[in-house]
């Protein structure tokens, strides 16, 4: 029962290396007020929501299954967004691959209440669905 949340945790902080290793970093001070700066760190951001779900998962918190569903709508959106070409996704290659498979096991865990950290209301799935959208808004969506 531990093997899943150390493997989100691992697994969110090897993906945040990754990510931050990715990042274009801005020779003048102007560049870090740009928006397409602040754009790189939307993986960094999915990474980071993995990990959280993973330490909530092993902590046995009652904020692990809102966690989850917040970071599963947050990569699904970012792919649904990103096929029907609202905007390029976050994810590429297989990142793609490995946070949609990892999102569909957070729903399967989070719906189904798994680690008897009490059952999601549907509040909160309204709730994180609506936070991860503004998420990947927030990382992708050019003003």
């Amino acid at each position: 029962m531990k093997l899943i949340p150390y493997t989100y945790i691992i697994g969110g902080i090897i993906f945040t290396i990754i990510f931050l290793l990715k990042i274009d970093f801005p020779v003048g001070l102007e560049g870090y007020f740009q928006r397409t700066y602040y754009m790189q760190f939307g993986g960094v951001a999915l990474a980071v929501e993995m990990g959280l779900a993973g330490y909530y998962l092993l902590r046995l918190s009652k904020r692990a299954n809102f966690m989850l569903a917040l970071f599963g709508f947050s990569v699904v959106l970012d792919i649904v967004f990103g096929l029907i070409g609202v905007f390029s996704s976050i994810l590429s290659g297989v990142n793609f691959w490995v946070f949609g498979l990892i999102a569909f096991e957070s729903f399967v865990i989070a719906f189904s209440n798994q680690y008897n950290t009490g059952k999601i209301a549907v509040s909160k799935v309204v709730i994180s669905f609506l936070l991860g959208t503004a998420f990947e808004l927030f990382f992708n969506y050019y003003l």
